[in-house]
Parts: structure tokens; C-alpha cells; sequence
């Protein structure tokens, strides 16, 4: 997870994620996020993307966004094209009833 600054800014700094609530992005990803509403549904996102931004304020709602670099990249550690390459990334949502 980034550490952000106190304009909730990434400082590029990592550290292990504390307990949430976050609004935060996370990279080294082990497994796909999965959000789960017990005895209903499972939500389990995969991504080409190395890059994850996970907001979990206020309690009822929640966003896992999947993101070709971390916020904030362009003063940090922006990916560069060359002209006329392009970039791709895939996401795939499997949902499971409970």
C-alpha cells in the first residue's frame, strides 16, 4: 500500500496495509480481490493491471478499482509511450451465487 501525505497524496513510500478503512492504492496483489454479500453473492475481479485503488468509506460502500499506475503517476513513477504505442488492460468480474 502507498503511504499517502496529508493531502491524501501518495508519497511513493510502501508499507503493509493497516486495517481499512482505506481509500488507498495497493500493488504486489497476491489474489484477486473479492468482494462477498454473505448468503448472496461473490464478486471476484482479475486484472492485467498492477495497480489497485480500494475505498471503503463510508461502511456501506465500497470500490476496487483496477489502474495501469498509481495515482498521482505522472510526479512519480509514470509509464511512458512512444508515439503511436498504445496500451492494453484486461479485467474480468466472475460472480458467484451463495
Amino acid at each position: 500500500m502507498l503511504v499517502r501525505d496529508d493531502e491524501g497524496m501518495p508519497t511513493g513510500e510502501r508499507v503493509t496495509p493497516p486495517r481499512g478503512p482505506w481509500d488507498d492504492a495497493f500493488t504486489g496483489v497476491r489474489h484477486d480481490p473479492v468482494l462477498e454479500w454473505p448468503g448472496r453473492l461473490r464478486l471476484t475481479i482479475a486484472s492485467t493491471c498492477a495497480w489497485w485503488v480500494v475505498y471503503t468509506e463510508p461502511d456501506h460502500a465500497v470500490c476496487v478499482e483496477p489502474q495501469s499506475g498509481p495515482p498521482d503517476a505522472f510526479n512519480g513513477e509514470p509509464e511512458v509511450l512512444e508515439a503511436g504505442a498504445s496500451m492494453r488492460h484486461e479485467m474480468r468480474w466472475r460472480w458467484a451465487r451463495l
